[in-house]
């Protein structure tokens, strides 16, 4: 019965025509629209990040980079999103803020080091509103339909990683991942007497993962692997009916694993190329609700570039430190027609010499579902990245 009534709501919404909303796309994916956390030297890189060492990627893209860490560190990036939905000729703009990433990572000297993280991977935000008039046998017939999801996924992380001399670092993470379902449906038919249906659904899960990472870097290139894995669990359901009759269930839910590989070549000091492939593997999904449409294993591809005029004076000009990157990504999403594609240009300003860093990217995507034709959603996104680093030691090692 839910899934017959969000398959209606989503086809009754193409076919009538968009009065305010957000993804429609995302009312069909299990867990919303996923996002790709990253911290900000890889952002405008198309989120490019599993084959790139750098301690403030510490926790993202690749745990291994916890390998990698000689001072504290941490990373947090915010978004503000503009959103626009085409159907058929008519369109809906909506503007919304994100808080995505806030990462810890400090050194704990032989032993390694250790990270704390905790970031937003989905968001279910999705707002449909329609009215229609006609008449019916010579009277009046009104029909009011709205549905409202909001929600997503959040991780809670806390990782080790190692070095093996330089041969390769490795990462490991616990994560403890929390999603969040409320979707509220709404049918009025006024004609001769008012009839109104309203049903309302609270989804909670929390489940247990973990991630791993490993580098293997051999002279200017770097390679790098990191998968997922998230534990079979319950999750919890309360529905309220029309009239406040409330029911609660308890079902088994099973978020999907990903896996990616990755590398990155530093062609000089000024110059380094990433790409990174990878695939969410959303047919190992398990939900005993059921999904509105069958689910498909999405594989993703992204990769980027970045310039430095000059790293290595002793005096340069403030643009000359300066970072500027450029990135794509391409993936499917997890139906079967329906992908992504962004494009990503920022720039990374230095706060202090080689401690700190602001970083500013701008990106704009498309998605689409050729299931159904003429329907598109275009987005326009600003993230700011702010990271910090400091040692809290010296080293002992050297001699006088």
């Amino acid at each position: 019965m839910k899934k017959q009534l969000r398959n209606t709501l989503f086809i009754t919404a193409s076919l009538y025509g968009l009065l305010f909303s957000q993804s429609m796309l995302s009312y069909q994916f299990p867990t919303g629209i996923t996002i790709v956390p990253s911290a900000g030297p890889s952002l405008s890189l198309g989120r490019t990040g599993v084959g790139i060492q750098n301690d403030f990627l510490a926790m993202t893209k690749n745990p291994a980079n916890l390998g990698i860490v000689q001072r504290a560190v941490f990373s947090s990036v915010i978004s503000y999103d503009i959103f626009n939905i085409s159907d058929d000729g008519e369109s809906s703009t909506q503007q919304f803020f994100n808080p995505q990433l806030l990462s810890f990572a400090f050194p704990v000297g032989k032993l390694g080091s250790i990270g704390l993280s905790v970031d937003q991977r989905s968001i279910t935000d999705f707002k449909f509103h329609l009215e229609r008039s006609t008449t019916v046998n010579g009277l009046p017939y009104n029909q009011e339909l709205g549905t409202i999801r909001k929600g997503g996924t959040v991780s809670w992380q806390v990782g080790y990683g190692y070095s093996f001399k330089k041969y390769a670092q490795l990462g490991l993470s616990y994560e403890r991942i929390y999603f969040t379902d409320r979707t509220t449906n709404l049918k009025t038919v006024s004609n001769e007497l008012t009839s109104t249906f309203k049903d309302s659904t609270e989804v909670i899960y929390r489940g247990n993962g973990i991630r791993g990472g490993l580098f293997i870097p051999y002279k200017k290139f770097t390679g790098g692997l990191s998968g997922e894995y998230i534990f079979l669990n319950e999750a919890t359901e309360k529905r309220t009916n029309t009239g406040d009759s409330t029911q609660k269930s308890k079902f088994d839910f099973k978020p999907a694993p990903s896996f990616s590989l990755g590398g990155s070549y530093s062609f000089s000091p000024e110059w380094l190329a990433a790409a990174d492939i990878g695939m969410i593997f959303w047919k190992e999904f398990y939900s005993q609700q059921g999904t509105v449409r069958p689910l498909e294993n999405a594989l993703y591809f992204s990769a980027g570039g970045q310039y430095i005029p000059a790293p290595n004076l002793l005096a340069p000009k403030y643009y000359e430190i300066m970072q500027y990157r450029a990135g794509f990504r391409i993936n499917q999403l997890p139906v079967s027609h329906a992908y992504e594609f962004g494009i990503d240009l920022g720039v990374g300003l230095p706060l202090q010499q080689g401690g700190s860093s602001f970083d500013i990217n701008f990106e704009y995507g498309r998605r689409w579902d050729s299931h159904y034709k003429n329907y598109s959603e275009q987005f326009f996104s600003i993230q700011l990245g702010i990271n910090g680093g400091r040692k809290w030691y010296q080293s002992t090692e050297s001699s006088y």
